[in-house]
């Protein structure tokens, strides 16, 4: 099954489609979970919810957030 997460495909989808994709995604990347951010002892949660949050904030940078997702633990571990 395609996730249709093309540039051009995300850019030309609904809004309800692309978070859709997104939440899909992200599911394949397990990133809906806890994570600890040892910096600073805080444990936090990413809940398909916040993927809605994120693809509407995104504003057309769609690339970005897909890009973010493949390596979303090591943001999260980076965060201060």
């Amino acid at each position: 099954q395609s996730l249709g997460l093309s540039e051009g495909n995300l850019e030309s989808a609904t809004y309800g489609d692309r978070v859709r994709r997104f939440k899909d995604i992200g599911a394949l990347l397990s990133v809906y979970r806890s994570y600890h951010i040892s910096d600073i002892g805080l444990d936090v949660f990413f809940s398909k919810e916040n993927m809605r949050e994120s693809v509407s904030m995104q504003r057309d940078h769609y690339v970005r957030l897909m890009k973010l997702l493949t390596c979303f633990d090591r943001v999260i571990d980076g965060a201060v």
